[in-house]
């Protein structure tokens, strides 16, 4: 207590060790005891401790960065030397595999933080892919593969695989050659730089299999100087077929599957197949010449009309061959094969026939046909149409000088009916005939006239109704299988109105309509009916068609002013509730109410006619400030509602009740209002007057004094 070193309530001084310092107030000259406050100094941590890291390579698995420092305390790592961006709180942290990064990590110990301890962690970048300009081979099997180059960065390594897991490493360098080639194969090449491997550049050698031996008919058999010798195919191979004319493979004849030999002697070709600039081993195939046969033997040619009945053409084979049938003398165009033809011909011609053995095909042998000319179609109408009980006119058809007509009842022309020029049908039935011309040896083609019979359309109609004026009327029907049905509202069937089954006729006038139908031009006779349309009635009329009452008050009797018919009241306007039959109705009702009014006469109903019945209620009064009991003394105003209205009784002065004009007794006081509708209520109270009469008595009680 000899140190005094400041005498204010605040101190502020700079020390650099624990310090207890002693306190004490001083209040009218006398001193406390003193108060003792220590001030604790922690001394800042050192840095944490730890070390750099790397190098990796870039995407594969960091091991976290680690530190160590004061036990308890703790770390933050940060990513900028600024310490602004706080990435971590623990003592290990995973840091970033895709570049090199320096990170930053202080200690924290009793609230002191250390200076930064400077942690880098390398990252080396995976070099690209390596490049080549070529990654496809194609190699024929069993001979040495193509040499693989590559490139890449400078100092890499290259490491060649033949697998894409890169576990199977089979050569290093920029170059690798798999020497010989007897299956497809990938190859896998990566480079290293820094020890970081790249991805995989894949290189395919694609072997292409040796082509099969081709296989061709060794034989081939023709005839000498002929020049239709068939070509030689190979019946396999996928490639392309090569076809040579002598074994050194030297002299290329043809490539394709098809070979077709000019040779005109016996000759061998070599045949090998190609694919993808790989050949196959060869193969051999002959052509061997020999001499035609003679041609076969004939029948004489034949001869008919139009080749309508012509008989097959034969031919006899002399070796058991194939016999052909052409159609010209250069034997081009082959028509038929076999021994018997028919050609089925109009018109003369001449064919010619060989033979072909062990592949030589003879000359032609001509056989010739004769076709004598049929006369032409005949050309007339082809359809007549007659209607019942009409004459059928006479078919005239004029032929060729010399030639017939031929009328048949069928197509086959197998009833003959009629020979001549003019023909009257005599029918009632519809049916056909058919013409031919005939010149004595040959008849021309049918030619079919058909005759139409047609029947009139046979129906009747019954006259319909009685319906009502505006009512709904069903279609009408003819039971007709006319084609056409007309109807008419004149006799003269001059006003047309409308075509068709299921007319509906105006359902506003009675009337005769006439009908008539026709099939084909083919008319009935003129049908008529008569349809009835019953007038409606006139809607039911009133004096007014609203009636108003006040509540309570008697309902005068409605009356209909024109009656032809019977009257029906309803209150709804679907006409179900029916509430009362007869021209006068006196309603007893409470509420307002309106009638739905029709007459009915022959059936029919009017339009209907609605007359209402307002029921109006009486007004709501109140009368207040009336006691029941008074004595007689000064005016008392009354309230009443609403206003307006007449207020009467004894001792009624405008709104105000006067006992001493009414006088004792019980008096009798009346409110009436009207209100805008006419209708009237009445409310009524009572009061009793009544007079007091006080006598006064003197009493001598003597002195009282409070107890």
């Amino acid at each position: 207590m000899n140190n005094l070193i400041f005498t204010r309530n605040t101190y502020n001084q700079s020390i650099n060790s624990s310090t207890d310092f002693y306190i004490t107030q001083v209040v009218d000259g006398c001193e406390s005891n003193p108060g003792l406050l220590s001030v604790v100094i922690h001394p800042k941590p050192n840095p944490p401790s730890g070390n750099d890291a790397g190098p990796y390579c870039a995407g594969t698995t960091v091991p976290p960065l680690t530190v160590s420092g004061n036990t308890g305390a703790n770390f933050e790592w940060y990513d900028d030397i600024n310490l602004n961006n706080l990435i971590s709180t623990s003592n290990s942290f995973t840091g970033n595999n895709q570049s090199s990064q320096t990170y930053y990590v202080i200690q924290t110990d009793n609230n002191c933080s250390s200076d930064a301890l400077e942690i880098d962690l390398f990252i080396n970048p995976v070099p690209s892919t390596p490049t080549s300009s070529n990654t496809t081979y194609l190699v024929c099997e069993g001979t040495i593969g193509p040499t693989v180059s590559v490139s890449g960065d400078n100092n890499a390594q290259f490491s060649w695989y033949s697998d894409a897991t890169q576990t199977n490493q089979i050569a290093t360098g920029n170059s690798f050659n798999p020497g010989i080639i007897n299956n497809s194969i990938n190859l896998y090449v990566s480079q290293s730089v820094n020890d970081c491997e790249s991805d995989n550049l894949l290189s395919e050698i694609d072997m292409q299999e040796t082509p099969e031996l081709i296989n061709v008919d060794d034989l081939v058999v023709n005839c000498t100087n002929t020049n239709n010798i068939p070509p030689f195919i190979a019946n396999n191979g996928t490639g392309n077929i090569n076809w040579y004319a002598d074994a050194a493979l030297n002299n290329l004849l043809f490539t394709g599957n098809s070979f077709s030999s000019n040779a005109n002697n016996s000759t061998t070709f070599y045949i090998q197949e190609e694919i993808n600039g790989c050949t196959g081993p060869v193969s051999e195939a002959a052509i061997t010449f020999t001499n035609p046969p003679i041609p076969p033997n004939t029948n004489d040619a034949l001869s008919d009309c139009d080749g309508s009945n012509i008989p097959p053409m034969t031919a006899n084979s002399n070796y058991g061959g194939v016999l052909n049938w052409y159609s010209d003398a250069t034997l081009s165009n082959l028509v038929f094969t076999g021994i018997s033809y028919n050609p089925g011909i109009s018109n003369s011609a001449t064919f010619y026939v060989t033979e072909t053995i062990n592949g030589c095909e003879s000359n032609g042998a001509p056989v010739s046909v004769v076709i004598n000319n049929a006369p032409n179609p005949v050309n007339t109408i082809d359809f007549y149409q007659y209607c019942e009980d009409e004459n059928p006119q006479t078919i005239s058809i004029n032929p060729a000088q010399g030639n017939s007509i031929n009328w048949y009842g069928d197509a086959q022309a197998t009833n003959l009916i009629f020979t001549g020029n003019n023909f009257t049908p005599s029918i009632n039935l519809s049916t056909s005939y058919y013409v031919s011309e005939g010149n004595g040896t040959c008849e021309s083609e049918l030619f079919e006239v058909e005759i139409e019979y047609i029947l009139k359309p046979i129906f009747s109609l019954s006259d319909i109704g009685p319906y009502c004026e505006g009512s709904s009327i069903p279609p009408v029907f003819t039971g007709s299988n006319a084609d056409l049905i007309e109807w008419y509202s004149d006799v003269s069937l001059n006003n047309l109105i409308f075509s068709g089954e299921g007319f509906i006729p105006s359902n506003s006038n009675s009337g005769i309509y006439y009908v008539i139908a026709s099939n084909s031009g083919c008319s009935s006779e003129t049908e008529d009916f008569f349809v009835e349309i019953i007038s409606q009635p006139d809607a039911p009329q009133f004096f007014q068609n609203t009636y108003t009452y006040c509540e309570g008050e008697s309902i005068n009797s409605l009356d209909v002013l024109n009656t032809s018919g019977t009257v029906h009241w309803f209150t709804d306007q679907n006409l179900q509730n029916l509430v009362h039959t007869g021209i006068n109705y006196t309603p007893s009702i409470n509420f307002t109410t309106t009638y739905y009014v029709i007459q009915v006469e022959n059936g029919c109903e009017s339009n209907l006619t609605d007359v209402n019945v307002e029921i109006n209620p009486l007004p709501v009064l109140s009368l207040n400030g009336l006691p029941s009991i008074i004595s007689n003394g000064t005016p008392l105003s009354l309230n009443i509602s609403p206003s307006g209205g007449t207020l009467a009784g004894p001792g009624i002065v405008f709104n105000a009740f006067n006992p001493s004009l009414a006088g004792p007794g019980l008096h009798e006081i009346t409110y009436s209002y009207t209100d805008s509708e006419g209708c009237t209520n009445t409310i009524t109270d009572q009061t009793l007057v009544v007079t007091l009469n006080f006598n006064f008595v003197n009493y001598n009680l003597g002195t009282i004094s409070p107890e």
